[in-house]
């Protein structure tokens, strides 16, 4: 993703350049690419040209008279002259660019802005963009109102909103741009309860699991406190889009403690029925053994027939060697991740 900022205001340290240098830093926190260009120091013909490269454009202006600064104004007119200005982005990925409005107003929101903000959703519609929001901040003599913590705050929801970034996406270890991982410390109680619901399925499978239930109808809670209590395990709570579609755990070994013949393995793996169908675990499993080297060890309950076929298929498909170790009910797999 890339955004593009635009101030409309020949001040250098006013309102509206403080309300662009907050955006750009939250920006640049989130590792997200982007521009600043000031309206009255470019050719409006140039800055015309190069919004079409961007997927996201915030246009920062003061209200005067109930509506944008001139420079704002004249880039506006500019593409209006040509209907569907910026569509030719449209034409070729199937997505507009979003754009959104920075404000600073001296009177009550709604009477200073709004006459702009509908105007401006009107351009965007002209000239083939999709209008994402705004963000107003009323200027009462007070620069506190523009640069300290709760302006602040509006500054980073503004973004995330318009950008549609989460925060803990973008922090997530492995990561692509349908799922992310999350720590399943920060929700403990979450991941107990997709815990719960993934060993009821896997009672299917095998039935000593359904008889570990406890009278608070949990499934083996032992077996969640050591994922919280023991450093070697990892566990996660898959997200996809910010929602809740399954888990993971790691367990990485202590070489030095204990000699291990693999470098990593995958615990457990479990993927609500609502995204299976979306392969959310093969590029998953793909990350992982993206970033990861070495010997990966899995396994699966030969009952559970999804399973097996879907490590076999993930494993073929890697090219990766791999030894099989068929043991009682269920087959050991040790992947060779180079």
């Amino acid at each position: 993703m890339k955004v593009c900022i635009l101030s409309g205001s020949e001040n250098p340290n006013g309102n509206t350049a403080i309300m662009c240098d907050n955006a750009a830093a939250y920006l640049k926190d989130m590792k997200i690419k982007y521009d600043l260009f000031n309206l009255y120091e470019e050719e409006v013909d140039f800055v015309a040209e190069e919004i079409k490269k961007y997927d996201v454009v915030i246009i920062a202006t003061p209200i005067h008279s109930f509506y944008c600064s001139d420079a704002v104004k004249e880039l506006m007119d500019f593409a209006f002259e040509n209907e569907d200005y910026f569509d030719g982005r449209r034409k070729e990925s199937g997505i507009k660019i979003k754009s959104a409005i920075m404000v600073s107003h001296g009177y009550d929101e709604g009477y200073a802005v709004e006459p702009f903000e509908i105007g401006y959703k009107r351009w965007c519609d002209h000239v083939g963009m999709e209008y994402a929001g705004k963000l107003a901040i009323r200027d009462t003599g007070d620069i506190r109102n523009f640069i300290f913590s709760e302006p602040t705050k509006k500054h980073q929801e503004f973004i995330k909103k318009i950008c549609g970034i989460d925060a803990e996406e973008r922090s997530a270890a492995i990561s692509s741009k349908r799922f992310y991982l999350s720590e399943a410390s920060e929700n403990r109680r979450v991941f107990e309860r997709l815990f719960n619901l993934y060993i009821y399925e896997m009672s299917s499978y095998a039935e000593w699991m359904g008889e570990c239930m406890t009278e608070d109808a949990l499934f083996i809670p032992d077996k969640v406190s050591e994922y919280f209590e023991m450093s070697e395990k990892q566990p996660f709570i898959i997200k996809v889009k910010g929602k809740i579609a399954g888990l993971i755990v790691f367990l990485v070994p202590d070489r030095e403690r204990e000699p291990d013949e693999a470098d990593f393995y995958i615990e457990e793996l479990f993927i609500l029925k609502a995204y299976r169908k979306q392969h959310i675990a093969e590029e998953l499993i793909e990350a992982v053994w993206s970033i990861n080297k070495g010997i990966c060890s899995v396994c699966a309950l030969k009952a559970n027939k999804g399973s097996v076929k879907f490590w076999k298929k993930v494993i073929k498909k890697s090219g990766y060697e791999c030894e099989v170790k068929d043991m009682d009910d269920v087959y050991f797999y040790n992947i060779k991740i180079k």
